[in-house]
């Protein structure tokens, strides 16, 4: 039997124990101690974090030890240490810091290109360390949150998870400062959206900040957020949404789904609006329709009403927005 072929069918045999836990657990243990195959391990650890038990202890710290002396080599990008981690978190105790420091401190870099690669492990040692001493995770995460150079550019990993562990903390000064900083999109949208706590009048300042002009190379002065990308303007509005009834975020909402010509982040907000029943941005979008002569933007409006709870007005709104979009499909058409 080939290798391949006998992992397949220790993954079979391992899926057919899910009725039986207990044997489950003994079998994925027993796949710990003897294989090394990735798709093999990944899923047992699967087991083991989905059904956590302490006799795994040993194996998982043996495991991590294994990978961690050739990481680069048995787990190029740290995968199963994030998953090793993973499957320690419900179990772990005091001897387990060590570890996580050694994980919030693990760089690695990847041939050719030496990109560094082990951003999701950093961002799996914090979350274990503030399991077990949230005092000193703060300390690491507020380091990870600047730690720009070795900030994936795909994740934003670790700074990411290091903003939702600060926000979680109650710890926002951190968060307030990256954004008047610059940095990555992916950390800069974490940060927003974590800030919802923050006072009424923080939230007004950053408002006045995302709206304040600036230079982007053209000579052209434009708001801020219009020189942000999509993600970072999901993220302000996520913050902004959570303050419902300021008035500065609601018009700054209505001038932006008028005027906006990013229909993902349109379309997304409109969606966000539904999906939280706010009842005064719902007003806005709804005054928004009334008016609203383009094309795109009429589809999502109809899309988004039709999620709405029905009622008169709302009815309203939807057959003038079908009549606006067959007019817009007739020859000589103004709509756009």
């Amino acid at each position: 039997m080939s290798k391949q072929s006998k992992q397949q069918e220790m993954l079979h045999h391992l899926r057919s124990l899910e009725a039986r836990p207990d044997e489950q657990v003994c079998y994925a243990l027993e796949i710990l101690e003897r294989e090394r195959g990735e798709q093999v391990v990944a899923q047992a650890l699967a087991v083991l974090t989905s059904i956590p038990t302490v006799q795994a202890r040993p194996s998982l710290l043996r495991l991590y030890a294994y990978y961690h002396e050739a990481g680069v080599k048995r787990d190029a990008g740290g995968g199963l240490r994030m998953a090793l981690l993973a499957a320690l978190l419900s179990i772990a105790d005091a001897r387990d810091q060590a570890l996580a420091e050694r994980a919030i401190f693990t760089y690695e870099f990847l041939p050719p290109t030496r990109e560094e690669c082990a951003g999701g492990l950093r961002a799996a040692g914090l979350i274990l360390l503030h399991n077990l001493d949230p005092l000193l995770a703060s300390y690491h995460g507020t380091r990870l949150l600047v730690d720009q150079y070795n900030t994936s550019r795909m994740s934003g990993e670790p700074a990411v998870s290091a903003a939702r562990l600060l926000a979680e903390q109650g710890q926002l000064l951190p968060l307030y400062s990256y954004l008047f900083s610059g940095g990555h999109a992916e950390v800069e949208a974490a940060c927003l959206r974590n800030l919802s706590r923050a006072p009424a009048a923080i939230i007004e300042t950053l408002l006045s900040f995302y709206t304040s002009l600036t230079s982007t190379g053209t000579g052209v002065p434009i708001p801020r957020h219009e020189s942000k990308e999509d993600v970072v303007l999901l993220g302000l509005f996520d913050l902004l949404l959570a303050f419902p009834a300021n008035q500065a975020c609601l018009s700054f909402l209505e001038t932006f789904l008028r005027e906006t010509t990013r229909a993902e982040v349109y379309h997304s907000v409109l969606t966000t609006i539904i999906a939280t029943h706010a009842s005064q941005p719902w007003k806005i979008v709804q005054q928004v329709a009334r008016t609203e002569r383009r094309l795109e933007k009429i589809g999502y409006l109809l899309s988004t009403c039709a999620l709405a709870q029905p009622e008169p007005a709302t009815q309203q709104i939807i057959e003038n927005l079908q009549q606006r979009k067959t007019q817009a499909g007739k020859p000589g058409s103004m709509l756009s």
